[in-house]
Protein backbone atom coordinates (compact mmCIF):
# COMPACT_ATOMS: atom_id res chain seq x y z
CA UNK A 1 0.00 0.00 0.00
CA UNK A 2 1.02 3.59 -0.50
CA UNK A 3 2.31 3.57 -4.08
CA UNK A 4 1.01 5.79 -6.84
CA UNK A 5 1.17 5.72 -10.61
CA UNK A 6 -1.00 5.86 -13.68
CA UNK A 7 -1.31 3.38 -16.45
CA UNK A 8 1.91 4.41 -18.03
CA UNK A 9 4.34 2.24 -19.91
CA UNK A 10 7.27 4.08 -18.45
CA UNK A 11 10.66 2.62 -17.72
CA UNK A 12 10.66 3.91 -14.18
CA UNK A 13 7.58 3.25 -12.10
CA UNK A 14 9.43 4.70 -9.11
CA UNK A 15 10.17 7.94 -10.96
CA UNK A 16 6.52 8.35 -11.88
CA UNK A 17 5.28 7.34 -8.43
CA UNK A 18 7.54 9.87 -6.71
CA UNK A 19 6.45 12.63 -9.04
CA UNK A 20 2.77 11.88 -8.47
CA UNK A 21 3.37 11.82 -4.72
CA UNK A 22 5.01 15.24 -5.02
CA UNK A 23 2.07 16.54 -7.06
CA UNK A 24 -0.43 15.14 -4.55
CA UNK A 25 1.42 16.81 -1.68
CA UNK A 26 1.14 20.08 -3.58
CA UNK A 27 -2.42 19.62 -4.73
CA UNK A 28 -4.13 18.24 -1.65
CA UNK A 29 -6.51 20.96 -2.56
CA UNK A 30 -9.42 19.61 -4.44
CA UNK A 31 -12.17 17.12 -5.10
CA UNK A 32 -10.29 15.68 -8.06
CA UNK A 33 -6.80 15.41 -9.44
CA UNK A 34 -6.61 15.31 -13.25
CA UNK A 35 -3.35 14.04 -14.75
CA UNK A 36 -2.28 13.95 -18.39
CA UNK A 37 1.21 12.86 -19.44
CA UNK A 38 3.37 12.63 -22.53
CA UNK A 39 6.43 10.40 -22.69
CA UNK A 40 9.14 12.52 -24.31
CA UNK A 41 12.07 10.13 -24.01
CA UNK A 42 12.51 6.52 -22.97
CA UNK A 43 15.79 4.61 -22.59
CA UNK A 44 16.72 2.05 -25.22
CA UNK A 45 15.57 -1.40 -24.20
CA UNK A 46 12.95 -0.04 -21.81
CA UNK A 47 9.28 -0.90 -21.82
CA UNK A 48 6.49 -1.04 -19.36
CA UNK A 49 2.84 -0.99 -18.62
CA UNK A 50 1.54 0.80 -15.53
CA UNK A 51 -2.24 0.70 -15.14
CA UNK A 52 -4.51 2.52 -12.68
CA UNK A 53 -7.67 0.59 -11.85
CA UNK A 54 -10.13 3.47 -12.41
CA UNK A 55 -10.34 7.02 -13.66
CA UNK A 56 -8.29 7.00 -16.88
CA UNK A 57 -9.98 7.57 -20.23
CA UNK A 58 -7.22 6.87 -22.77
CA UNK A 59 -4.38 4.43 -23.27
CA UNK A 60 -1.38 4.51 -25.59
CA UNK A 61 1.82 2.49 -25.99
CA UNK A 62 2.91 3.74 -22.56
CA UNK A 63 -0.33 2.92 -20.77
CA UNK A 64 -3.31 4.86 -19.49
CA UNK A 65 -3.51 8.59 -19.68
CA UNK A 66 -5.95 11.41 -19.06
CA UNK A 67 -6.80 10.30 -15.53
CA UNK A 68 -9.15 11.93 -13.05
CA UNK A 69 -8.62 10.66 -9.52
CA UNK A 70 -10.94 11.56 -6.67
CA UNK A 71 -9.70 12.62 -3.26
CA UNK A 72 -10.38 10.01 -0.60
CA UNK A 73 -10.65 7.20 -3.18
CA UNK A 74 -8.67 3.94 -3.38
CA UNK A 75 -6.81 2.89 -6.53
CA UNK A 76 -4.86 -0.17 -7.63
CA UNK A 77 -1.85 0.07 -9.92
CA UNK A 78 -0.67 -2.91 -11.94
CA UNK A 79 2.76 -2.66 -13.53
CA UNK A 80 5.09 -4.64 -15.76
CA UNK A 81 8.30 -2.75 -16.47
CA UNK A 82 11.66 -3.54 -18.02
CA UNK A 83 14.51 -1.01 -17.91
CA UNK A 84 18.24 -0.77 -17.30
CA UNK A 85 19.22 -0.95 -13.61
CA UNK A 86 18.85 2.33 -11.70
CA UNK A 87 21.55 3.03 -9.10
CA UNK A 88 22.39 5.73 -6.58
CA UNK A 89 24.20 7.60 -9.37
CA UNK A 90 20.87 8.30 -11.07
CA UNK A 91 18.91 11.47 -10.27
CA UNK A 92 15.19 12.17 -10.34
CA UNK A 93 14.65 15.72 -11.63
CA UNK A 94 11.27 17.41 -11.20
CA UNK A 95 10.80 20.71 -13.05
CA UNK A 96 7.26 22.06 -12.55
CA UNK A 97 5.39 25.35 -12.63
CA UNK A 98 2.28 26.03 -10.59
CA UNK A 99 -0.38 28.12 -12.29
CA UNK A 100 2.18 28.87 -15.01
CA UNK A 101 4.35 30.98 -12.74
CA UNK A 102 5.60 29.47 -9.49
CA UNK A 103 8.50 27.03 -10.03
CA UNK A 104 9.26 23.79 -8.21
CA UNK A 105 12.65 22.39 -9.16
CA UNK A 106 13.75 19.29 -7.26
CA UNK A 107 16.66 16.93 -7.81
CA UNK A 108 16.93 13.84 -5.65
CA UNK A 109 18.83 10.55 -5.83
CA UNK A 110 16.61 8.10 -7.72
CA UNK A 111 17.13 5.47 -5.03
CA UNK A 112 18.71 4.78 -1.67
CA UNK A 113 18.03 8.18 -0.08
CA UNK A 114 15.41 10.58 1.22
CA UNK A 115 13.97 13.08 -1.27
CA UNK A 116 13.24 16.28 0.65
CA UNK A 117 11.82 19.54 -0.68
CA UNK A 118 9.45 22.37 0.22
CA UNK A 119 6.38 23.15 -1.88
CA UNK A 120 6.36 26.83 -2.86
CA UNK A 121 3.69 29.25 -1.61
CA UNK A 122 2.10 26.84 0.87
CA UNK A 123 5.55 26.09 2.35
CA UNK A 124 4.74 22.41 2.84
CA UNK A 125 7.76 20.22 3.58
CA UNK A 126 7.75 16.92 1.71
CA UNK A 127 9.91 13.90 2.57
CA UNK A 128 9.74 10.86 0.30
CA UNK A 129 11.80 7.77 1.06
CA UNK A 130 13.17 6.58 -2.25
CA UNK A 131 13.37 2.81 -2.82
CA UNK A 132 16.53 0.85 -2.06
CA UNK A 133 19.19 0.67 -4.77
CA UNK A 134 19.40 -0.82 -7.26
CA UNK A 135 15.98 -0.52 -8.88
CA UNK A 136 15.40 -3.25 -11.43
CA UNK A 137 12.56 -4.24 -13.72
CA UNK A 138 9.32 -4.87 -11.83
CA UNK A 139 6.10 -6.81 -12.23
CA UNK A 140 3.31 -6.51 -9.68
CA UNK A 141 0.58 -4.33 -8.24
CA UNK A 142 0.13 -1.82 -5.47
CA UNK A 143 -2.75 0.08 -3.92
CA UNK A 144 -2.99 3.63 -2.69
CA UNK A 145 -5.58 6.02 -1.32
CA UNK A 146 -5.57 9.70 -2.17
CA UNK A 147 -5.92 11.94 0.88
CA UNK A 148 -9.43 13.14 1.62
CA UNK A 149 -8.33 16.71 2.42
CA UNK A 150 -9.02 19.54 0.02
CA UNK A 151 -8.20 23.23 -0.27
CA UNK A 152 -10.69 25.82 -1.53
CA UNK A 153 -8.65 26.70 -4.66
CA UNK A 154 -7.92 25.33 -8.11
CA UNK A 155 -4.25 24.59 -8.85
CA UNK A 156 -2.67 23.70 -12.18
CA UNK A 157 0.80 22.20 -12.58
CA UNK A 158 2.77 21.74 -15.81
CA UNK A 159 6.30 20.54 -16.37
CA UNK A 160 8.58 17.56 -16.70
CA UNK A 161 9.89 14.69 -14.63
CA UNK A 162 13.20 13.22 -15.77
CA UNK A 163 15.57 10.44 -14.84
CA UNK A 164 19.18 11.55 -15.27
CA UNK A 165 22.30 9.42 -15.47
CA UNK A 166 25.53 10.14 -13.54
CA UNK A 167 26.59 12.73 -16.16
CA UNK A 168 23.30 14.61 -15.93
CA UNK A 169 22.04 13.38 -19.31
CA UNK A 170 18.32 12.68 -19.58
CA UNK A 171 17.57 8.95 -19.78
CA UNK A 172 13.77 9.13 -19.48
CA UNK A 173 11.45 12.13 -19.51
CA UNK A 174 7.73 12.57 -19.03
CA UNK A 175 5.81 15.85 -19.38
CA UNK A 176 2.83 16.20 -17.05
CA UNK A 177 -0.19 18.45 -16.81
CA UNK A 178 -2.08 18.27 -13.53
CA UNK A 179 -5.15 20.14 -12.33
CA UNK A 180 -6.49 19.88 -8.81
CA UNK A 181 -10.05 21.13 -8.33
CA UNK A 182 -12.45 21.45 -5.43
Amino acid sequence: AGSMGDTIKSPTFTMYKTAVLALVCVAVASASLTITRTVNKIAAGSMGDIVISDGCTTKDQYGSNDCTLNWGSNYTITYNTTFPQITGDHVLAIDLKFDGAIPLNVKCPACGALCTFTVPVIKKDVNITMPACPITSKIGSDTFKLPADSLPIKVSVDGSISLLDSTGAIIDEVSVQVTAEK
